[in-house]
């Protein structure tokens, strides 16, 4: 009867150190977790802040094309003579 509550004993001694080891590996997980979570809204914050980045300089790319369109123009109209008929026309 003594060796049923010496194993009785053993057993739980050891069930209780499976469950601090299970213990430490789910605190050790939760940490884990958290630094994903926090990992990814880093870069979810440095995806936003890239996204408006790239938006402004497609906007003064657009604006770049623009002025060359109206560059080209110009140069255009001054080589046909247009120009010289738009100023005889608003004199």
């Amino acid at each position: 009867m003594a060796d049923n509550n010496n194993n009785a004993a053993t057993a739980a001694a050891k069930n209780l150190e499976k469950m601090s080891g299970m213990s430490k590996k789910l605190d050790r997980h939760d940490w884990i977790l958290t630094q994903h979570e926090e990992d990814i809204q880093e870069i979810r914050s440095v995806a936003t802040s890239t996204k408006l980045a790239v938006e402004s300089i497609e906007l003064t790319l657009n604006q770049i094309k623009y002025m060359a369109y109206g560059g080209i123009a110009v140069y255009t109209a001054d080589s046909i003579g247009l120009l010289k008929v738009i100023k005889l026309a608003l004199l």
